[in-house]
């Protein structure tokens, strides 16, 4: 198995980067590999930022659920409270 850099099957030919290099220059294959880490972490930082946001929306969604459930609460207290004292203390 060649690793890239020894010559492949013996009849001279350039094998794996060492062709690569040979047939589109050396600065095309850096850029290429480049290229390809790029990809790679953004790619990963998509998914972690994907996950992220998929954490807020449900934080946000809990919060907007809690918010129903004190006003809930508030507008009970008020209609049961017995008089403006009781009502006031409802909203502080």
């Amino acid at each position: 198995m060649s690793n890239g850099f020894t010559l492949g099957n013996g009849s001279g030919t350039p094998a794996g980067w060492t062709k690569a290099i040979a047939t589109v220059g050396l600065p095309s294959v850096i850029a290429l590999i480049l290229t390809i880490f790029l990809m790679w972490n953004v790619t990963n930082a998509h998914e972690a930022q994907a996950k992220e946001l998929e954490r807020i929306t449900t934080k946000v969604e809990q919060l907007n659920q809690l918010e129903v459930l004190i006003r809930i609460g508030r507008q009970t207290c008020v209609n049961t409270a017995p008089d403006a004292i009781a009502r006031l203390r409802c909203l502080e």
